[in-house]
């Protein structure tokens, strides 16, 4: 399916694809959630580091223009108003 990760021993890799074969669709689903909002705050993180003058309002806005596209954030943010 995927290229053994270099950095995982095999058994470990092994054990994680056992693991994940295990969970239910809820379970997976949680899981991808819970990611997806940690590499979210680790954006919206680095995004206040480059604009520290900015609210979390602006900063949301600039990640969803990095995730979904300026001109699409553009006409959500115009009807929103």
């Amino acid at each position: 399916m995927f290229d053994e990760p270099s950095d995982t021993h095999p058994e470990v890799r092994r054990r994680m694809t056992a693991a994940y074969r295990a969970m239910t669709p809820a379970e997976k689903w949680r899981k991808v959630a819970s990611l997806t909002r940690t590499v979210h705050g680790l954006a919206l993180a680095r995004l206040a580091l480059l604009h520290p003058g900015e609210d979390e309002r602006q900063l949301r806005i600039r990640l969803a223009a990095e995730l979904y596209g300026p001109e699409l954030v553009a006409r959500a943010v115009s009807r929103a108003r």
